[in-house]
């Protein structure tokens, strides 16, 4: 059994062939899986616009606690009851309770809240602007 070994410039020019070729083929079927994802889109939003329906006919008498269901013929539709919500009412409390090391550990400020606050200017000395964001990628027709 003999073993042949390519060079790396052999090995290269196959895997750049391969991944041209790869990155046509893959490009093509994104674009029809973007029109199949279209066609969910307008089914999602059809269900979507049904069940706010459905929802908004909850009757206001309802008990949170249990659930609502609508009957069709052959289907029914379940809203569940109402989840609990916990909301802390006293931050100054909180933060006398657990000190300053873990409140500051704990606690988030929204960039979006912040900007409501305070300029762009105004926050130079404590938040950093970079640019590591996740890319978007959309498919257009050539």
């Amino acid at each position: 059994m003999a073993v042949t070994f390519q060079s790396k410039e052999q090995a290269k020019e196959k895997t750049s062939k391969k991944a041209a070729s790869d990155v046509v083929e893959i490009v093509e079927e994104m674009a029809g899986q973007k029109i199949e994802l279209n066609a969910f889109k307008k089914l999602e939003k059809k269900y979507n616009d049904n069940r706010d329906t459905l929802k908004s006919m909850i009757p206001d008498d309802a008990e949170e606690g249990d659930p609502v269901v609508f009957t069709g013929n052959k289907h029914a539709v379940e809203f569940s009851a109402c989840g609990n919500v916990r909301t802390i009412t006293d931050m100054k409390m909180l933060h006398k309770k657990l000190g300053d090391e873990v409140f500051y550990a704990l606690a988030t400020v929204k960039l979006t809240d912040l900007d409501k606050y305070l300029s762009v200017e105004e926050q130079e000395d404590f938040v950093v602007t970079s640019q590591t964001g996740s890319r978007t990628c959309s498919v257009k027709e050539i």
